[in-house]
């Protein structure tokens, strides 16, 4: 963050609400250093990009030639001295030379050369503590360099990943060959202020626990029995591996790092690729003799070693050129992270194994602290720099702020603890289901006919509780279809023979419901591809096991999604419990990141979640623009998703997406999409808006300045192509942050059962920001485990909100997702951001060539997408007023027929496609740019 970057000053600080105190997981640092650190430019020759490698040259050098002085390394090129190292020669390097015991050259002969790069005092730091000055390159120097020291030690001594760090002891078995180890997360975080208000001017150590999943440490060839999910076996019975299973093999393998356990040294490798035939099969030329061999008959003249899979298995091959092992005499080396996505059952099996509820997390955290520090207040490092660590975590002031009323049809509820009972109520607004079609996908054996009937009268009849009218049997008028079809089918024609039956009615089904036979069925795609883009037919699918329980809480959940698809209003705010937007006339826009397509493809999309009435019948005051990451390495594209609030009380919601280059965390096309709300949001309610609130999910904190540079600047741009450049409403810009590692933990009040902080918590001083606006809401009850607090943090404010309205705005907000009877963890519209980047996957022709899970070959999927012109389906006509889509090739017309149709054509001029749309009262040319 450069000094350039100036944020909103806190207002003042938030009074309303009960005020209670808890314990926050962070650490104070009780003394600083007060002598310069040095900063050394570290290089490593020959060059190696593996930090586990670095930093065990690292390790030689601390019992070597560094005994005697206290240089703390970050495994990279970055190391921190308490003193000054004497130079070597006129060049200003330090050299020092070390051998590893390897059986590689890069082992070997290793030259480290360090060179003085920066004399860090903390001048900077102090300031910027005192909210005297902005968090800028000097005030980060420190920073750095804190939390360097702060890590190196246990970095050294156990296995680091970014800012945690994990130890083998209680690792845990999980399916796919794989370990659940525990360890620690730290970082250094500034202190906010007290509750006087001024800054306290400390510093602190956040520390948390950490938990990731590693290989185990077994027999090569069981790693990969356990990838595919069946035993390897060496008798004539076993099926050869299937090309989906070498699939699998290959990816997991790659660069893994194994010890060959027939020879007597155990040399250690990294796998480089497995082999396309077996061992049986694989030849290559012997140096000695330079006939052709194959690794069998090679181990047989070799070892004396008769291999048992030799038939069966492929080789890894561990070197460029013939360099080849059987799997069976290779192990797996300990301590290698698993660098790829869980799957849906291992993620399920992780938080079960890692969940911890306050009391445990709290003990965990101090036992995190033991391996950061030891047993005192600090490392022998820590006190070589004049650094001393508090052992206990801090105590600060929250608040609980009052719950909102909310409107039921014509009563009122008002939560408990963050959840509310719907018993005796009714839906706001109720739509009617007049034509559906139930579609089982489940054995009849596992579920019979009398069960699904049982359910769809179930479901009728809590309908008509909650104020719904829903048809009971087919009528000239009505229409119900309950069929079955097999899971092993065509499912895609399962589902035309299910709805198309309907059109001797004149209409196709306004809804299909989905009985699915699994949560983790692959069927789930193919449902919502033919539903949303061949049929244009709202989707709803089910899990068969609840149905096996069914309840009338499962049926009331079940309801909250149809209700909201059909149409209906499920619940809103009580007059006057929506703060600020009910006030005047608000645009909400907010932001989250997907990848999909490398062209800039822009498009509308309406979520399902909302009805189809949503964009004819209301007025648009909410938006949200979601952008969502693919794991490292991976090349899929990012899709930017818009999600739009369509009625006053921010009930409805509405998306637009937009396509980008993988891993750009700036929306590229911000501003076009932000143009198209505004203009929507003025046609529906006659009025233009007078403030925009815009949050932006997904932000740390070193792009705070980009963000507000390009990000603020595309809104105004967007505002000045209305009206002669003469609209200019006020716009605040909020930072929503989750991935974060901040804990409150209740010290002297009666908390929930669960022993977190109740919902409404909110803190706003001590382990905020010296200076800016910031604050911290826990809004929802905890289902498992210890709550995780949201981070807000104002980038820009024009509106001049203070404290109270702001975090009162926010909480309110998060008692409105239609999905649930209960107050959520961010505000709704960010959060079905997340769910319509999700259900965009769901259109494209080949949903799988970009799977998070699949970072192999990565360039042919490039290759891939440059040779294909359409990579998704759009979505049905009949879904023109859920799903709008913009895409540069076509000609087609937006969501509101009688007021825009567009144009798009190639363009020499603008280098691209030219994108031309026109409204009833206004022509608008802008470029969309595809490669």
């Amino acid at each position: 963050m450069s000094d350039s970057l100036t944020l909103p000053r806190r207002p003042s600080l938030g009074t309303i609400g009960t005020r209670f105190r808890v314990n926050a997981n962070f650490f104070e640092l009780k003394e600083l250093p007060t002598s310069p650190i040095y900063h050394y430019d570290v290089k490593m020759h020959p060059h190696s990009t593996s930090m586990p490698r670095n930093r065990r040259v690292w390790a030689k050098l601390e019992v070597g030639q560094l005994s005697d002085k206290h240089v703390v390394y970050d495994g990279k090129q970055n190391a921190f001295s308490s003193q000054p190292l004497p130079n070597d020669d006129e060049s200003g390097f330090v050299q020092y030379n070390v051998n590893l015991e390897g059986n590689t050259s890069t082992d070997r002969d290793i030259r480290v050369m360090m060179k003085l790069a920066a004399i860090i005092n903390h001048d900077a730091l102090h300031e910027f503590l005192k909210g005297r000055r902005n968090l800028d390159g000097d005030t980060q120097f420190s920073i750095t360099a804190l939390d360097a020291l702060i890590r190196h030690r246990p970095a050294m001594t156990h296995v680091p990943k970014g800012k945690s760090f994990f130890i083998s002891t209680g690792a845990q078995k999980m399916i796919g060959g794989l370990q659940v180890w525990s360890g620690g997360f730290a970082s250094v975080r500034w202190g906010g202020v007290g509750t006087d208000g001024l800054p306290t001017g400390k510093l602190y150590v956040n520390v948390d626990v950490a938990n990731t999943a590693f290989y185990n440490s077994i027999k090569l060839v069981d790693l990969v029995g356990q990838l595919i999910n069946r035993p390897i076996e060496s008798n004539s019975n076993f099926r050869r591996l299937t090309k989906n299973e070498l699939s699998i093999i290959s990816k997991n393998l790659n660069r893994l790092r194994i010890e060959c356990v027939h020879r007597p040294n155990r040399p250690k490798y990294t796998i480089c690729h497995i082999t396309k035939t077996n061992a049986d099969d694989t030849k290559f030329n012997m140096e000695s003799t330079g006939k052709l061999v194959s690794v069998t008959e090679y181990f047989r003249k070799q070892y004396n070693m008769k291999l048992q899979y030799g038939s069966i298995l492929p080789c890894i091959a561990v070197k460029q050129g013939a360099n080849f092992l059987p799997m069976e005499v290779c192990h797996v080396v300990e301590g290698q992270l698993y660098p790829h996505k869980l799957n849906p059952s291992q993620t399920s099996e992780m938080i079960r194994k890692t969940c911890a509820k306050p009391d445990q997390r709290k003990s965990k955290i101090n036992a995190a602290l033991r391996l950061l520090i030891g047993d005192d207040d600090g490392n022998d490092e820590m006190k070589a720099f004049g650094v001393r660590m508090g052992r206990n975590m801090v105590s600060i002031q929250a608040r609980v702020l009052p719950e909102p009323f909310l409107q039921y049809g014509k009563s009122s509820v008002k939560p408990s603890g963050g959840t509310w009972n719907m018993a005796s109520k009714k839906f706001f607004n109720p739509a009617m289901l007049s034509n559906w079609v139930v579609l089982s996908f489940v054995d009849e054996r596992n579920l019979p006919f009398e069960e699904v009937n049982h359910f769809v009268g179930q479901l009728v009849k809590e309908g008509a509780n909650l104020g719904m009218k829903i048809a009971t049997e087919s009528t000239a008028n009505t229409w119900l279809s309950i069929r079955n079809a097999s899971a092993q089918g065509d499912i895609a024609q399962a589902i035309s023979e299910a709805v198309k039956p309907n059109l001797r009615y004149g209409a196709l089904p306004e809804l299909l419901i989905c009985i699915m036979p699994d949560k983790t069925s692959p069927i789930y795609t193919i449902v919502k591809h033919e539903a949303d883009c061949k049929y244009g037919v709202m989707s709803q699918c089910v899990n068969r096991h609840q149905l096996r329980k069914l309840n009338q809480q499962y049926l009331v959940n079940l309801l909250l999604k149809i209700n909201a698809k059909l149409g209906g209003q499920n619940v809103k705010l009580a007059e006057g419990n929506l703060p600020f937007i009910g006030g005047r006339p608000t645009l909400v826009l907010g932001a989250d990141v997907w990848y999909v397509s490398l062209h800039r493809i822009y498009f509308q999309i309406s979520l399902a979640l909302v009805g189809r009435h949503h964009c004819n019948k209301y007025t648009s005051k909410s938006h949200t623009i979601s952008i969502s990451h693919p794991p490292p390495r991976s090349s899929a594209p990012s899709i930017a998703s818009v999600v739009a609030g369509l009625d006053s009380v921010c009930t409805r919601y509405g998306v637009e997406l937009g396509f980008q280059t993988t891993r750009q965390e700036v929306i590229a096309e911000l501003g076009p999409m932000v143009l198209t709300h505004i203009k929507s949001y003025r046609n529906k309610t006659q009025k233009k808006p007078e403030s925009i609130l815009y949050f932006r999910d997904g932000v740390s904190e070193g792009q705070f300045s980009i963000i507000k540079r390009t990000e603020l600047q595309a809104i105004r741009e967007a505002c000045s192509r209305l009206d002669g450049g003469n609209f200019q409403p006020k716009i605040t810009v909020i930072v929503v942050q989750k991935r974060h590692h901040t804990r409150f933990f209740p010290i002297d009040r009666t908390t929930e059962r669960s022993g977190n902080c109740p919902p409404g918590t909110v803190v706003d001083t001590e382990i905020t920001h010296p200076s800016e606006f910031d604050f911290y809401v826990q809004s929802q009850a905890s289902l498992q485990g210890t709550s995780r607090p949201t981070h807000y943090h104002v980038l820009h404010d024009d509106n001049g909100f203070d404290a109270d309205t702001l975090e009162q705005l926010v909480y309110h907000l998060c008692f409105l997702h239609a999905r649930c009877t209960r107050s959520v963890g961010i505000v709704p519209p960010v959060y079905y951001a997340d769910l319509a980047c999700y259900r965009a996957r769901c259109h494209l022709k080949d949903a799988g060539i970009w799977s998070d899970s699949d970072v192999s070959n990565r360039a042919d999927r490039a290759a891939t997408l440059d040779s294909t012109e359409h990579l998704y389906d759009k979505v049905n006509e009949r879904l023109k007023n859920w799903y709008i889509y913009n895409v540069p090739i076509f000609i087609f017309r937006f969501v509101y027929p009688s007021a825009y149709v567009v144009v798009v054509r190639r363009s020499k001029r603008y280098r691209g496609y030219q994108l031309i749309y026109r409204a009833e009262t206004e022509l608008n040319i802008y470029e969309a740019s595809v490669p």
